[in-house]
């Protein structure tokens, strides 16, 4: 065997194959899970709100001094949770802009809403699915 030839070839390899992807050496991704700010209709904000923050949120809307919340992903996306009576719930919810507006057909149970939060904030494909929706006009 010619070593000459294998020294040259692995020393190749050692400095092209990094460059090519082909590096042996791993690293976890650095992006961050997305936060989400919840407000009540008081102006009190939790810039990363939590599940059990989401479920004591929903239990505090009683129509009187709290009476929605927006859960915000950022300037353009949000869920708003609205009390309309006791244990009765609309939604909206903006996709982008003000031209993607969109708002529950029906009313639901404080149950729902958080369970569609929660689904919103943990950024589930299909969090809208859970409801029937409608544009608002």
């Amino acid at each position: 065997m010619n070593w000459r030839f294998l020294s040259v070839v692995v020393a190749v390899f050692l400095l092209v194959g990094p460059v090519c992807g082909n590096s042996t050496t791993t690293t976890a991704p650095t992006t961050e899970p997305q936060a989400y700010s919840l407000e009540d209709s008081n102006n009190k904000r939790l810039p990363h709100a939590t599940g059990d923050e989401i479920k004591a949120a929903v239990t505090a809307l009683d129509g009187d001094k709290v009476v929605f919340l927006t859960l915000r992903a950022d300037a353009g996306h949000f869920l708003q949770v609205n009390w309309d009576a006791a244990n009765s719930f609309s939604f909206q919810y903006q996709a982008g802009d003000e031209k993607h507006l969109f708002q529950s057909t029906r009313k639901y149970t404080a149950a729902v809403a958080e369970k569609l939060l929660l689904a919103y904030q943990s950024g589930a494909d299909n969090w809208a699915k859970q409801i029937e929706w409608e544009p608002v006009k």
